[in-house]
């Protein structure tokens, strides 16, 4: 215990120094030997004037910190226990103290409210082998937060039935702020923090307590339309408070695991991450799914041995997959003498992890491999009208491209436009096969309008 508490970075969490000293008070109450002989230790100390000041604060100040102390009612002083009527007047419709078991538990045994009393029989007939921290318990969040575990592990289109069955149900039943599909009305809910100094303070000088909170803003915020301000506004915030959380100034190597998270979500933007590789960081990293819903109650889904096979061998068939792309659009490359021209940018690697980022399930590998192709002809085309290609060469290369015809073509002309008819016919003929649609037509006509835009550029 005191090792934990003296390797804690960044200070004791609010709710630790309230309810660890009320359960040793009660301990020494009891007459356990929880301490050793003298009962001094400096770690301990250090929680209960902790507590202290959290307690003087909170009756100095005429603001409710959330969640409000008298959600710790069991683990408070009795000095510090409101009277009766407060108790009563906080009792929520279902009888209990902000649905805590142990806080409505302490209120019914200062009280003796009937009510009180009917919530506590009622949960212990719903949980009669053990008592959760909160009750009722969200059912809805822990299996959003299953499906999030599911999909950060690289395992979500093995289950997508069932992850298509879960959100069907929670957008049903009206948590559509997950979803930002009503724009500002959301907007104006999810940072409404952003108008109370009072809280912005508590929060910043608390932040231990909210860096789970800070995180979500912060990833939600990627989602935000340039017109909200609210949200953007709150994203800047949250960044103040994660990078406090990290003491960027000093030595990260000592960071725990969920400050390497924090650490990798600042430094690397949402937009620009490659799912495979997130999967991976996930699973070398995971050692259950842990999410804070209340009071000191956490969501925690363990990984089974089943799940984690599950999702290292999902990986390793994917890696496996990408390399063969990979090779395959090497050799292309080579067999189309794009990659032999002397000139240019070789990109081929680089322009596969382009499309590997947006499209990395493994049923996407036509169009992986034919996004990868039409950016590598892209760039070599952009090379040949910028550098290489004479204002004849370009200008026969323009004209073979709006007739469709490259007879007369010769030298690099002639290998850009037979790698680009190439994969037009590919395009072509996998579009008919699967869709029963002829699009040739089309994509000559997208190829032409693409090419003018480098033939304005020489004119």
């Amino acid at each position: 215990m005191v090792k934990l508490l003296m390797e804690h970075r960044g200070g004791i969490p609010r709710w630790y120094s309230i309810v660890f000293p009320g359960m040793l008070e009660l301990a020494l109450a009891k007459g356990l030997p929880v301490l050793p002989d003298g009962g001094s230790m400096p770690a301990v100390n250090n929680v209960f004037n902790r507590r202290e000041t959290i307690l003087a604060m909170e009756k100095s100040s005429s603001n409710d910190r959330h969640p409000p102390l008298t959600s710790f009612l069991e683990a408070l002083p009795i000095s510090c226990r409101p009277n009766h009527e407060v108790i009563l007047r906080l009792q929520m419709e279902d009888g209990s103290l902000f649905h805590s078991p142990s806080a409505t538990a302490c209120a019914f045994m200062i009280t003796g409210d009937r009510n009180c009393l009917e919530y506590l029989q009622t949960m212990l007939k719903r949980c009669s082998n053990v008592v959760p921290s909160v009750f009722p318990v969200d059912e809805d969040l822990i299996k959003l937060c299953l499906v999030d575990h599911l999909r950060r592990l690289g395992c979500g289109e093995h289950f997508a039935e069932e992850i298509r069955g879960v959100m069907d149900h929670t957008y049903r039943y009206g948590i559509v702020w997950l979803l930002q599909l009503i724009g500002r009305a959301i907007e104006r809910k999810f940072c409404w923090f952003m108008d109370e100094k009072d809280v912005l303070t508590h929060i910043m000088e608390n932040y231990t307590e909210f860096l789970g909170a800070m995180v979500g803003v912060y990833r939600a915020a990627h989602f935000m339309f340039p017109e909200e301000v609210e949200l953007h506004n709150a994203k800047v915030f949250a960044m103040k408070v994660l990078h406090k959380c990290l003491h960027l100034e000093g030595n990260n190597a000592d960071l725990t695991g969920f400050e390497k998270e924090i650490e990798h979500e600042m430094e690397l933007p949402w937009l620009a991450r490659m799912d495979h590789l997130e999967h991976r960081m996930y699973i070398e990293r995971s050692k259950g799914y842990i999410t804070w819903i209340g009071k000191t109650n956490t969501c925690r889904l363990s990984c089974s041995s089943f799940v984690i096979k599950l999702a290292i061998k999902s990986f390793l068939n994917r890696q496996s997959l990408y390399k063969n792309e990979l090779e395959e659009l090497k050799r292309w490359s080579e067999g189309s003498g794009l990659s032999k021209m002397g000139f240019g940018r070789e990109k081929t690697t680089y322009c596969y992890f382009l499309a590997a980022v947006p499209t990395c399930l493994p049923l996407h590998s036509d169009l992986r491999k034919i996004v990868a192709k039409c950016a590598i002809i892209v760039i070599i085309a952009d090379d040949f009208f910028d550098e290489k290609g004479s204002l004849n060469e370009l200008e026969c290369l323009t004209e073979a491209v709006h007739r469709w015809k490259g007879e007369s073509l010769w030298g690099d002309a002639k290998v850009i436009f037979d790698a680009l008819d190439e994969l037009v016919r590919d395009i072509a003929f996998k579009s008919f096969s699967q869709y029963d649609n002829g699009v040739e037509d089309v994509l000559h006509d997208m190829v032409r309008f693409d090419l003018s835009l480098f033939s304005i550029n020489i004119h």
